[in-house]
């Protein structure tokens, strides 16, 4: 669950930047999901079922999980909301 949850908080991390518009909500919910899992350190993080689910393969969505994962590392201060929401105390 807690894999989950940090892949909802990037997911909507993302959606408040206008660098993501362009994306499909899709897309950057998959990468969002594969940078969740790949921080939690499994070690296969992208499974044939993932990519049978999702539609996409870990080539589609490598360039923009190095996007999301830049944009992560740098998170604006404005976003308190979000980070307050997903924060567990």
């Amino acid at each position: 669950m807690e894999t989950l949850t940090l892949a909802r908080y990037i997911l909507e991390t993302c959606l408040m930047n206008y660098e993501f518009i362009d994306v499909k909500d899709s897309m950057l919910a998959s990468s969002s999901l594969l940078l969740a899992l790949i921080m939690k350190g499994v070690v296969f993080p992208w499974s044939k079922t993932l990519e049978y689910y999702s539609g996409y393969s870990k080539e589609d969505i490598f360039d923009l999980t190095h996007r999301v994962h830049e944009y992560m590392s740098d998170v604006p201060s404005h976003l308190k909301t979000i980070k307050a929401k997903y924060s567990h105390k």
